[in-house]
């Protein structure tokens, strides 16, 4: 084997290592990123069922029972249930993400994780 064959061999051997230890820190980042975003994503509520006094805020009431990202709650909350409460009625909240808050055929409210 003369040294250009051996030269090149190197060079292959080291763009291979190369190329291999950069493929390996993408997974690595966009893995971090993806469960970054689901945790930034994350809010926990206690589901208990809440009854509506004069006052209360679909806001209020979710920034005081759920923990973490409590926007992705509101969010869930107004678009199951709108943006009117009524005095006496009762909400649900869902327990975390992603689960999602539906009304069975008798019309109760359940949550589908």
């Amino acid at each position: 084997m003369n040294e250009n064959s051996y030269r090149t061999i190197k060079s292959l051997l080291a763009s291979i290592a190369l190329a291999i230890v950069a493929l390996f820190l993408f997974v690595t980042v966009a893995s971090h990123l993806s469960a970054q975003r689901l945790s930034d994503n994350q809010y926990f509520c206690n589901g208990a069922p809440i009854n509506i006094k004069e006052g209360d805020t679909l806001y209020w009431i979710v920034r005081n029972n759920c923990d973490g990202n409590f926007v992705n709650a509101l969010d869930e909350v107004v678009s199951f249930y709108g943006t009117t409460l009524q005095v006496g009625n009762t909400i649900y909240l869902p327990t975390h993400f992603p689960c999602k808050l539906r009304f069975t055929d008798g019309g109760q409210v359940i949550e589908d994780c």
